[in-house]
Formats: structure tokens, sequence, C-alpha cells
């Protein structure tokens, strides 16, 4: 019996050669004449169609009562019986274990797109559908047929191999040639061999189908094998919709069984959709090419073994959920690996960029797999325009990982840029690079005249030339001879798959009511038989269709303007892309098929207003742009010193400016502060100076007080940097500022010869009140004369400071006559000086008493005597004030409760600035160092008052007052009065 249904399926076959070859005389009632020929052929066969035209009719009921989504009408398989069209037979659990197979379930990582066509994304489409005949063999056809579109998405290269060899050599318990069994990939694999131990894909011409059951012809070539194969999710069950999809997005299209119903053998086209309950098992084995999440509630791809008259030329749409689809789905790995690191998807990668920053996809999913037995090191490297997260990793054996490539740095001029990264096994040391393709959009409104390639994307016969003028294509271009056509030396082809010219992307952000236009000159037969479209897309995946050959046959021989308006799905979209499909076609009658020339997107400007972005840094500037629907121009830099490095210091066009959208704003931004030219200053009065430094965009640093005889008070003598000096932008300007004349020479001769003997500075307080003499005041400070004699200033005056005590109770006893005994200077409130620091109490209770004692104590001023003194000279350059620091009232005169002031800082062992003190001053530590160091802390400047600064302090005390000296003595101050 199976050998007699062959024959009726090839004579089926030979009168469909007969057919193509007459049909454009016969007609298409030749189809009479043929059903009649087969009607006295199988006479004297007992077999029938197995849909009746009744039998079809009811189902088209059942389509209206059910509100499928697919055509119903008589195709190759309504004609075969159902046990020949289809074949698949679940194992019987009870000898699962005879398989021998080992699990390895899909876990789903993969960030999957919304439609995925394994036609559309091998150059050239998939291998050409096949014909089971009516031969129970669909288990061998999609074995055979997975194979078979992996060595083309890999190799690039159309095979047909034998399906007969599986139907006669692939024997034991779950093969049975035509009367079905399950997926055969041993044979291809080498775990299971022929009865000559062969093992691997057999060529259809050395072993040609011929649809039934016979002895296994043996050796034979082996030319293909797989290197592994594993089952999706479940052998007897359904995997996850993810599962699947990971699956046929990773290695390829699977192989899967479902329920071939009635309806699905008069399946057309369309969504199949036929969920009528049933108890039936799966009975059919086909491949399963990709999916469409937005076809109906989504949908698998499949491809059939019934030939091209099922379906959509022999592929399918069913809808996910509908009989049973994907159940025992299992996937192959062709091809001997690289490298023991396993890389997927190894193809070209694609992202679309538009102006506004917008990329599709975000991001690509790249799948690395260990293959081998130990750990696995990796990294990875780009070219600066990707990248790859994470970059660098360590995979076990068996492990996996999915990273993300993205784009890191955006083109700025439109078009199509190849980039690459590359992934390395540092265990091997092998480099596996890859290509990436940057489609960088253009700006709408555009039209291309095809002058020149623009560089679409091609498939098949598609091309950009000159046409032929051939086979009813034009001799040239509606302008000029270019145009974009499919085949430009003849017609299309017979039996040919979806073959797709798509534009490059074009930026439509700034127009609305968009239209495409385009000329035209197309020839195509009835979309009965042969098929083109228009589809656009808004990102790549998800495709619309604008225009679908419908109706009769077109045979125009001439060009033709069509416009379509497509502002639903394009207006203010930052990306568009146009494809124009060619087929599928059926197996005769070809045409010219499509030629295209001057196509043109249009629409209306839309305005916006330019934001302001001046003082925002440069990417707040982008993100503020590409929200108001513009885009970034051109960015350059320039110095400024009024906005910091990094910022946009202007743009163009200006904030408040209304222009289209998409308009570019450039951008000035700021490198930092530009260099300044120092101001001459020299001889102007200090406040002008001032101002003229500080308008430059420079401050004022040191200032130093000098005594000159030419410049006036107060007037600059000299700069630090001197002017016309170049300096970056705040360079503080140290100045040296007059005092007036310089006083006579003579007057103080040896003040700075130092405190010798008893003289203190020689001369220097002659004519002092008699009574130095004896033990008040520091021996010898001044000669004979000073303070009255006495007891002068109590004996230990300062022992407080040394010991930790503060100042000794009675600290004002002693002082000269008028001052003798107690009651020097009462009125000092008491306790008037507690805090000063004290070994921790103070100032000690009577500290208003008076110094009592015998003056400064014995020897503390030792050293200051006997020739170490007060250093000779002043120290040039130090920052000085008129008056000093302790002067709190600036009298020139250092009364007691002044010189007990400095005394704290002197006890507490250092002092700080604190602004809200009386004298601008705190003794101790603290953390506001930003003022002027007390000019009693001058050898050296360390915020510590030590003991030979107090005592100079006390001698302006002792001498009733000091005057401002500079250059003369080492603090810039001399004590007496000036006379």
């Amino acid at each position: 019996m199976p050998k007699k249904i062959y024959m009726v399926y090839n004579f089926h076959m030979e009168y469909k050669e007969v057919y193509k070859e007459n049909k454009s005389i016969m007609g298409k009632n030749i189809t009479f004449i043929y059903i009649f020929l087969i009607y006295l052929f199988i006479i004297t066969f007992p077999i029938y169609a197995q849909l009746t035209y009744e039998d079809i009719q009811r189902l088209k009921q059942e389509a209206i009562a059910n509100n499928w989504s697919f055509e119903i009408g008589e195709t190759s398989a309504t004609q075969r019986s159902l046990k020949g069209l289809t074949g698949y037979i679940p194992p019987n659990p009870q000898f699962i274990n005879e398989l021998q197979y080992t699990e390895k379930p899909v876990i789903p990582t993969e960030k999957l797109p919304s439609r995925w066509d394994w036609r559309e994304k091998t150059p050239g489409g998939l291998p050409p559908i096949r014909d089971q005949g009516d031969c129970g063999s669909c288990w061998a056809f999609a074995t055979v047929g997975a194979l078979e579109c992996a060595i083309k998405i890999k190799d690039g290269i159309n095979v047909d191999l034998s399906e007969q060899w599986l139907v006669d050599c692939a024997t034991g318990l779950f093969w049975y040639g035509c009367d079905g069994g399950i997926s055969a990939h041993d044979w291809h694999k080498g775990t299971r061999t022929d009865s000559c131990g062969g093992y691997g894909a057999v060529l259809e011409t050395d072993y040609p189908y011929t649809g039934y059951d016979g002895s296994c012809s043996c050796p034979k070539p082996h030319y293909y094998t797989i290197r592994d194969w594993h089952y999706v999710g479940p052998m007897l069950g359904i995997p996850s919709l993810d599962a699947l999809k990971t699956a046929i997005y990773r290695y390829g299209p699977i192989v899967a069984s479902m329920e071939a119903k009635e309806s699905f053998l008069a399946y057309k086209g369309g969504l199949y959709n036929d969920k009528t309950e049933s108890k039936a098992t799966p009975n059919h084995m086909i491949v399963i090419v990709g999916w469409d999440d937005n076809y109906g509630s989504g949908a698998f791809i499949i491809r059939n073994s019934w030939g091209t008259y099922w379906g959509e030329n022999g592929y399918g749409y069913i809808e996910y959920g509908t009989a049973q689809i994907g159940y025992g789905a299992d996937y192959i790995e062709y091809g001997t690996p690289s490298d023991t690191l396993l890389i997927q998807p190894q193809q070209d990668l694609l992202f679309y960029l538009s102006s506004n920053n917008f990329i599709s996809p975000s991001s690509i999913g790249i799948r690395l797999e260990n293959i081998s037995e130990s750990n696995i090191n990796w990294t990875s490297t780009t070219d600066g325009s990707l990248a790859l997260n994470p970059s660098s990793g360590t995979l076990t054996p068996g492990e996996n990982v999915t990273i993300q490539l993205t784009v890191a740095q955006r083109p700025t001029p439109s078009g199509t840029y190849i980039k690459t990264f590359s992934i390395t096994n540092t265990s091997t040391q092998n480099s596996q690079s890859f290509n990436v393709k940057l489609k960088k959009a253009y700006p709408a409104p555009i039209s291309f005249s095809l002058n020149s390639d623009p560089g679409w994307d091609k498939t098949g016969n598609w091309a950009f030339g000159i046409p032929a003028g051939i086979g009813g294509d034009p001799s040239s271009g509606y302008t000029g001879q270019y145009v974009y056509g499919y085949n430009l030396n003849g017609t299309y082809e017979n039996d040919m798959n979806e073959e797709t010219l798509t534009s490059n992307p074009i930026d439509c952000s700034n127009i609305q009511n968009v239209t495409l236009s385009f000329y035209r000159w197309l020839g195509i037969e009835s979309s009965t038989y042969d098929h083109a479209r228009i589809d656009v897309s808004t990102n790549g995946t998800t495709w619309t269709t604008i225009w679908n050959h419908t109706g009769g046959t077109i045979q125009e021989n001439s060009w033709s303007l069509k416009t379509y308006n497509i502002s639903s799905i394009a207006d203010r979209q930052p990306l568009l892309l146009i494809r124009w499909v060619m087929g599928p076609t059926d197996y005769s009658d070809t045409y010219a098929g499509w030629n295209i020339d001057d196509i043109s997107v249009s629409g209306n400007t839309v305005n916006v207003t330019v934001p302001n972005v001046v003082g925002k840094t440069l990417q707040e500037a982008i993100s503020t742009i590409t929200a108001s629907g513009l885009t970034q121009g051109q960015t350059s830099e320039t110095c400024s010193n009024s906005f910091p490095q990094g910022s946009v210091i202007s743009q163009s066009p200006q904030a408040g400016t209304s222009v289209p959208a998409g308009t570019q704003v450039s951008l000035v931004i700021s490198s930092g502060y530009c260099p300044v030219i120092v101001p001459d200053v020299v001889g102007l009065e200090y406040t002008e100076a001032e101002n003229q430094i500080i308008s430059s965009g420079l401050t004022i640093g040191d200032i130093e007080y000098i005594c000159d005889n030419t410049i006036p008070e107060n007037s600059v003598i000299s700069q630090n940097p001197t002017a016309g000096t170049e300096v970056p932008f705040g360079t503080s300007v140290n100045l040296s500022i007059s005092t007036g004349p310089c006083p006579p020479e003579g007057n103080f001769e040896g003040s700075s010869e130092g405190i010798e003997g008893e003289g203190s500075i020689e001369g220097s307080t002659e004519g002092n009140p008699e009574g130095l003499e004896g033990e008040g005041s520091i021996d010898g400070i001044f000669e004979g004369e000073g303070i009255p004699e006495g007891e002068g200033l109590a004996e230990g005056i300062t022992e407080g400071s040394v010991e930790g005590e503060g100042i000794v109770e009675g600290t004002q006893e002693g002082l000269p006559e008028g001052h003798e005994g107690e009651g020097g200077n009462e009125g000092i409130p008491e306790g008037s000086l507690e805090g000063t620091v004290e070994g921790g109490e103070g100032v000690q209770e009577g500290s208003n008493e008076g110094i009592e004692g015998e003056g400064i104590p014995e020897g503390i001023t030792e050293g200051i005597a006997e020739g170490e003194g007060i250093q000779e000279g002043s120290i040039e350059g130090e920052i000085i004030r008129t008056y000093h620091s302790a002067d709190k009232n600036n009298d020139g005169i250092i009364d007691l409760s002044e010189l007990l002031r400095v005394i704290q800082f002197f006890n507490s062992g250092s002092y700080h600035c604190q602004s809200n003190s009386e004298d601008g001053y705190a003794p101790g530590e603290g953390i506001d160092y930003n003022c002027l160091p007390h000019t009693s802390d001058y050898k050296p400047q360390d915020w510590k008052i030590d003991l030979s600064e107090l005592l100079r302090l006390i001698q302006f005390f002792n001498s009733g007052g000091y005057y401002y000296c500079p250059e003369i003595s080492e603090d810039n101050y001399c004590p007496n009065v000036k006379s």
C-alpha cells in the first residue's frame, strides 16, 4: 500500500512539472483535466482523498463559528491520508530508558526579541521546503530539516540530505520507517549506526527519496555530523514557552511534535488557532524556525514537510498553546566549535541608533558556555564603541552565562558603521571576534534619488543597479539609470521564500503627517500564487504591513508614483525602517518583480522651543536638549572665568527660540578658567590697586608694609607677580605697601644689639623714671631707670605659666611707686581674668590685688641678657600691622589686662582664631586658623606664644608704650613712646 500511495503522489508531482511548463498556455482550467486523470489513475487503488469537498466546506463553517483566524481550503495535504501525512509515535514511557539519553534542559537566560524568524536572519533564507509524500516519515524529514537549516545558518550553503537513508537504516524500538518514529539525531551524531556501521547525514543524490520502506543500502558516504543533541524540556511533555524560544534563538531551528487535525490539513495561511478540545496525542513532527509574539496572542513559525502547496509556501503560524505545539521538542548542536568556550549567537549583530539617543535594541545578549572538562577564564575587548558587561569571568565545566552587549559611544554622522568585539579564552589563548553593525538614522524629511547606492540591506536577488529590461523589467530608472529591484536581469524565481530590501533607518522625530512615496514598476502573478508587500517598523523587530499584493496579476509597463500615509506609525518616531518584500512564490509563472526609484519620506515640520542649558553640565544639557525633541549639534571648548570646567558657556540657537524639532543645538563648553595678565598697580593707592587686581580675576596675597622715602604712604611700592605676567585665574598678587618716609638713622642706636648685662637696649630708655635698680623689673632691662625703686613686678609673675598654676594671686603687687604695695591698679574686677589656662584652674582668685613679690622672677629673662636678646634687625616680609594685636583699644599702650590676655595664650600652650572674641583670638587648640597670627607670635609664627615672645610684650608694658618701627626690630615694634 505505501508504494501505491507514493505512485499517486509521484504522478501528482510529475503533473506539476508538466503544468508548470504549460500553465501559461493551458490556463488554470487544466486543473479539471488533471483531476480527471488522477481519478482514472487511482480508481484501481482503494485510496481516496483525506478530505472531501464537503469536509472542507464543513471546516469553513466551523472556522466562522469558532473565530478561527486562518484560511481553509484545498491543499496538498487534503489529498492524502492522515497516516501518510504524519508519523510521530510518542514512545511508551515504559521503554524510555532504552533511548539512553541524558537530560540537558534549556534554561532561559537571554533577553529575547518579540519576533525571531530564521528565514529572515539567514542570508538567502532557509533551504527549500521538502515533501514527505504519502509516507509517515515526518520524523525523518524533521530530523533532516533541522540539520539542513543548521548547515545553511552556520555554513551559508544549501544542502539536500537524504531522509530515505533514515527511513531505511534507522531501525530499533522507536523507528518504523513509513509507519512512524521519533527524531533520529543519534544516526547523525554517531551514537547509533546503520547496518554497515556508518553514521552522519547522507546526500539526497546518494540515497534518493522513494516514499516507501526499503532495506538499508549501505555503505554510503557520510558528509555531515552533529556534535550533540538534547531535549528542550521533558521528552514526553511541552517545555515552557521561554525555553522553546531560547532553544530556537540559541541553537537554530528545533524539532517538535504537535497534533495534526483535519483543520490543520486544510490550512492555507494565517494564524492557526483551532483549539478544539481533543484527547488525541501528538502525531506529527515539524521544525520550528521562529516566533512572533505580536501575531494574535503569539505564534510559532513552523516549517512543514507537505510541500509548498500547503500553508504559506510550506510554512505556517501556530498560535501559542494550540495543537500541543512544542511537545517533546529537541535541538541539535551542529559543527565543531572553534574553542571550548562556546559563544552564541555567532552571527552578525545589529543596533539601530537615532539622533535623540534612541537605540534598538537597548542591549544584545551574548551567551558563553564552557564545554570543556575544566574551568575556563575569559576576557573581552571592544573597539570603544561597544561595551560588554561583564567583561571577564570564570566558567566551571558545563556552566554558561549571558553577557550584555551595548553601544558605549554613538557615532555622530548618519550611516552604517561596522564595529567589533572579541572574547578570549585565556585558558587556550584562542580569541573569537564578532562584527556588529551600527546604523545611525538619517533625519527626515529625506529623499533617495538612487543616483548612487545608499547601501540598504538586501537578501536573495535584490540588487542596486541598472535594470536589463528583460522579463518585463524597465531599462532604466524613473530618473537616471539606477534602481533597486529584484533580479535586475529578469524575472523572480519559482518556489522562492520571502526576500527583502530594507532601508537604512530614518529619523522622523521632527515631522508629523508622515508619508512614504516612491516610483514603482512591478510585475507579479495573482496573489493566489505569488506575493509581494511593503512593511514598516519603528524598532527593527515589529513590522506593520502598509501594502499587500491582493488580487490579480500586475504587469506594469511604465513607472507610477505610489504614496502611503504612515503617520499613525511614523509621526515623531526616532526610527523608521521600510521593507519591500518579494515572495513567497509558487512553482510556476514568474514576472518582473519589484523595481523602485526616487524614494522619499516627508511630513510637516514640528516646531519646539529651545531650552536654556547655559550653566548645565554637558550631560545635563544633552539630556535636556533631546527631551525637548532637539538634537545635539557641534560641541566646542573655550576657557571661561565665569563658568566652571565642563559647564555650558553658550548655546546656538539661543534659549527661547522656536525651531523645527530635531534641530541641532550647538554648545560651547568651558575648558576651565582663562589665564590672566597681571595689571600694573605699582604707585597706586592701595584701594585702587586692590580694585584692579580683583576685577582682573586675581586675589590679594601677602601685604608687606615698608617705609619708603619716595612712595607716598599707603601706596604700592612693588608687586609679585610683576605687571604683564600671564598667570592662572585666581592667582594671589603679593604687595609691598609704603608706610611713609623712614625714621632718621641713630634714633635707636643699639636697639638691636641685644640686652647685654644690665643694660637692656642701650640708650633706649634714658630719661625714664628712676627706680629700676635692685630686684624690680628685669635685672638691668633699663639701666638705673624705669620702674620706681621697690619690688617692681612680682617675683614669679610667670611662675604659673611655667608651673601650670596660671597667674598667682597678687599679680599687681609691687608696681612702680604710686602703685607700691598691694593696691596697684586696684579696680580690675576680681576674677576678671578667670579662665586663663592655669593647669586647669584659670586665673586665681584675687588676680586684681596686685602682683605681689619681687617683680619678674629672677632668671626669667636669662638668655635675653648676655648677648642673646632680640635679634639684630627686623624680619623683612612679615605681614605686620600698625597697632599691636595685644593693644585692643589701639592706644599705643599695653596695659595689664592686655598683657594678661597674652599670658593666657602662653599658659595654654597655643591659641587660634575666634571671630567673636574681643581681640579675634582664643587660647588653646582650635579649628580656625584663617586669620593673621598674633603680632606677639613672630619668632616663629607657629600659633604659640613662647617665653621670649611674652617677655617682648612685657617690655612694652614696662616701657609704658610702643610704636610701629618696621625694618628696625624683629617684630616691627619698638618699646617706649615715639618721640
